[in-house]
This record gives C-alpha cells, sequence and structure tokens, in this order.
C-alpha cells in the first residue's frame, strides 16, 4: 500500500468535480382522437404543466432546467458551476431539455 492510502479517496472528492444533470420532457397534449395538438406538457420529476404554445413550453423547460440545476449543484458544493443547456428532439413534438451544472467543490 502507498504511504497515505488511507486519504486517496479524499484527495479524489477534492480534485474531482461536483456534476449534476437535470432533465425535462416536452410532449404533445393531444386530442382524444389523436389526430389533434391541443397544446404541450413539461414534465418534471415531480409535477407536470400544460402550455397552450410549444414555444412556451421549450422556454419553460429551458428556464425550470437550468434554475434546478444549478441549485442542486450549488446544494452539493460546487463553486460557481458552469450550465450546459442541451435541447434534444424525441420525436415528433417531443423534446428533451438536459440541462449539465459543473464546478470544482469549494474549498472552505
Amino acid at each position: 500500500m502507498p504511504e497515505h492510502h488511507q486519504v486517496a479517496n479524499a484527495l479524489g472528492a477534492i480534485a474531482g468535480s461536483i456534476v449534476v444533470i437535470e432533465e425535462i420532457l416536452i410532449y404533445p397534449m393531444l386530442s382524444s382522437s389523436g389526430l389533434e395538438v391541443l397544446g404541450y406538457y413539461v414534465q418534471t420529476n415531480d409535477e407536470r404543466r400544460e402550455f397552450e404554445e410549444l414555444e412556451d413550453a421549450l422556454a419553460e423547460a429551458r428556464s425550470l432546467s437550468k434554475e434546478r440545476a444549478l441549485g442542486a449543484a450549488l446544494r452539493s458544493g460546487a463553486d460557481n458551476p458552469q450550465v450546459v443547456v442541451q435541447e434534444l428532439t424525441d420525436g415528433l413534438d417531443t423534446y428533451r431539455i438536459r440541462t449539465k451544472a459543473m464546478g470544482n467543490p469549494r474549498l472552505a
């Protein structure tokens, strides 16, 4: 064993990064026949919101995803986390907003 093997995990945690990923799904609200789009749902892990317009749903999902990822990274001890938002298409009128917040651990 190396001389200071007892602290290897602690050093790895300090040298590593904090990464938080938040994902939100946007999908169409269809008529009972399934042929007409009546609006859009924004689905998170704990709630679903309804919007009439796709652009409004996408804007809300981007904002909410960024807010949640950034907050989780800060609560996890990230120092000045950087946030990257991706918009992925999951098929016809269905989107996935994936936000990644990354930062080095706060050393205080």
